[in-house]
C-alpha cells in the first residue's frame, strides 16, 4: 500500500507535480448496500489523488469564495480564473524545495 513506502511515494508524487506530469487515476466505483436493500454507488479515489486534492483545496475554495455572488452568471470566467490559480499553485509548488529526512 501507499503507506508502506511513504517516503518514496511522496518523493515520486512531488517529482510528478514538479514535472507537471501528474494525472489523477480513475475513481474506483463500488456499490454498497443501503438499509432498504438497494445499492448505492460509491467512488473511491486513490491515496495520491486525495493528497493532491487536499493540497489544492484552499486555492479552489478561495476562488469559489470570491466568485460566489457571480457563480451563475460568470461560471466560465470563474473556471478560467481557477485554471490560472492552478498554474500559479503548480509554479509555487515547483519553487518549494523539500528536504526529505
Amino acid at each position: 500500500m501507499y503507506g508502506q513506502h511513504l517516503e518514496a511515494n511522496l518523493q515520486a508524487l512531488h517529482a510528478k507535480l514538479h514535472r507537471m506530469s501528474y494525472r489523477p487515476q480513475p475513481v474506483r466505483r463500488v456499490e454498497i448496500p443501503k438499509d432498504d436493500g438497494s445499492m448505492r454507488p460509491l467512488g473511491i479515489s486513490c491515496t495520491e489523488d486525495k493528497i493532491v486534492q487536499e493540497l489544492t483545496r484552499p486555492d479552489i475554495e478561495q476562488v469559489l469564495r470570491e466568485k460566489k455572488p457571480f457563480i451563475l452568471r460568470g461560471m466560465l470566467a470563474g473556471i478560467k480564473k481557477l485554471q490560472g490559480r492552478m498554474v500559479q499553485w503548480n509554479r509555487c509548488a515547483l519553487s518549494v524545495s523539500i528536504t526529505w529526512a
